[in-house]
């Protein structure tokens, strides 16, 4: 029996009925970040470039608020800002090969695979098909229509489970130098590669096992991709989550740099670092296919946790994803590290710019100049500085009249950088999650830059040009209505603020749809 395929797009409340908020202005809902009309979405699947669009594909449960009963969900977007929702592709198929698991899609450019129309180009979809059983096995899903229907693969399973339980989230790329496929696959605590000509055909060829933090992790979402340093050298980065279902723990997306042969990844060293230090950045995964003229390598994270997860306090929507960002590789005294930056594409919402020039932090120029901004939709960019002597802890404060209080903190003396939620959301039950978020501060010289994206109910911190970044959610009890700055002394603090658009001012009270 195959789930309906259901159109994406609710039906927008009338304003008669003032009890229920109007689509897309609900209380937390994201107005920088993709979510979908309604019901649940995890992590980000199948990203693909297309014909001039990035699709996004999601796990989506198209009946309700909970994770469970898993599709594909799907929208596309022309600048990585504006989305639009599409019916549901990939479908679960309980009975047969499973519910539709997380996965890939590409461009079977030379139709290798053969499920092409007239031997025209398809859009295939890998991902893991999970039985009621739950029996994990990887199958294919393709689309003739540049992504407007899907079709399963009479042949699934392309890769039949071997007999473990964690078998999953195949991540495809093309090899030109060996013309071949490559597939990363998550199993338990491992990641196994396999190669193929046809799509269609698998052959194990080589496993890694990276460094676990905790007994009970199983790894999830790995992406295996090349990137150049500024230098002009040749990395391979591979990005895996690990989940816990015991600890649920916060910070769980790594990522390793080292080489890859075709065969073979062979890290630089056994230490994993992280991604995002924030509890809100999972399953990241990078978009296939990008033009070479565009050359960046672009990811984007489900900005949720598992600890809390089913419990947001959203309706009729539950769960978003990070702002898109480009991924670079940085070199300094500790070697290549991989840094993280909002796309460029978010100066298209940017509708209104605050310059700040030198100013000490404490100054009435820098309370004038916070005063000026609306306590979300936000994109901060500041420099600080000082001289000598190692300032006190600063940094920025949102907060609202009911006593939410949000903190960013740079502690320049520790050497870290953290976002202070735990007065946030108190009455709810998201409440006994809110805490403290430490990570690694970067300051070049006597030098610190932050760039903060601050959406309604989640911010986005980022520091030492993206080197470190902390997402999380922020479910306040009431909506923040004040943002300012704190703390110092002798610091001097420049850089501009931008108050940004909703990216869905033109879906607010309409039907917005493929």
């Amino acid at each position: 029996m195959k789930a309906q395929r259901i159109n994406a797009t609710r039906t927008t409340h009338k304003a008669s009925d003032p009890s229920i908020p109007i689509l897309y202005a609900e209380r937390y809902r994201p107005q920088l970040h993709y979510s979908p009309p309604e019901h649940w979405l995890s992590d980000p699947n199948g990203l693909v470039w297309h014909d001039g669009s990035f699709h996004l594909f999601y796990q989506h449960n198209p009946g309700g608020n909970d994770w469970g009963y898993i599709h594909w969900g799907h929208a596309v977007s022309r600048d990585l800002v504006h989305w639009r929702h599409c019916p549901v592709a990939v479908q679960a198929d309980p009975w047969g090969s499973g519910f539709a698991f997380s996965g890939c899609a590409i461009v079977d450019h030379e139709n290798r695979s053969g499920l092409g129309v007239n031997g025209s180009a398809p859009l295939v979809a890998l991902y893991t098909g999970a039985t009621v059983e739950g029996v994990q096995s990887q199958c294919i899903a393709f689309s003739v229509d540049g992504g407007n229907s899907w079709a399963p693969y009479r042949g699934n399973p392309v890769i039949a489970n071997p007999g473990t339980r964690d078998f999953r989230d195949p991540k495809v790329f093309w090899n030109i130098d060996r013309e071949e496929w490559i597939m990363i696959l998550a199993v338990g605590e491992r990641l196994d590669l396999y190669q193929s000509k046809n799509l269609l055909e698998w052959q194990w060829i080589s496993e890694f096992r990276c460094f676990i933090e905790s007994a009970g992790d199983v790894l999830e979402c790995p992406d295996l991709f090349p990137l150049r340093s500024a230098s002009g050298e040749m990395h391979w980065v591979l990005i895996v989550s690990a989940t816990n279902q015991t600890t649920h723990k916060d910070r769980a997306t790594r990522y390793f740099i080292g080489t890859f042969d075709g065969r073979q990844f062979v890290p630089y060293d056994a230490h994993s670092r992280w991604i995002d230090y924030g509890p809100d950045n999972y399953a990241t995964v990078t978009w296939d296919n990008v033009p070479v003229a565009d050359g960046r390598r672009i990811a984007i994270g489900w900005m949720s946790n598992w600890r809390y997860a089913r419990e947001a306090p959203t309706y009729p929507w539950r769960g978003h994803m990070t702002f898109p960002r480009e991924l670079v590789l940085v070199e300094d005294d500790r070697g290549v590290r991989l840094a993280s930056r909002p796309v460029d594409e978010i100066e298209h919402l940017h509708r209104e710019s605050v310059q700040l020039d030198g100013s000490p932090i404490e100054s009435e120029a820098v309370k004038v100049f916070f005063s000026r901004l609306p306590a979300e939709l936000l994109d901060v960019e500041l420099k600080f500085n000082w001289r000598g002597q190692t300032p006190e802890p600063f940094g920025l404060l949102f907060s609202n009249e009911s006593g939410d209080v949000a903190m960013i903190i740079a502690d320049v003396a520790n050497d870290l950088l953290v976002l202070d939620r735990s007065q946030v959301g108190k009455s709810m039950p998201y409440g006994q999650n809110a805490n403290k978020i430490e990570a690694p501060l970067v300051v070049i010289g006597d030098c610190l830059t932050l760039r903060v994206i601050k959406d309604r109910a989640s911010v986005e911190v980022f520091v030492g040009d993206g080197r470190v970044a902390i997402s999380a959610n922020l479910f306040f009890d009431k909506p923040f209505d004040s943002v300012s700055q704190f703390g110092g002394g002798d610091v001097e603090v420049h850089g501009k603020a931008s108050i940004l658009e909703s990216i869905w001012e033109d879906t607010v009270g309409s039907n917005n749809h493929v």
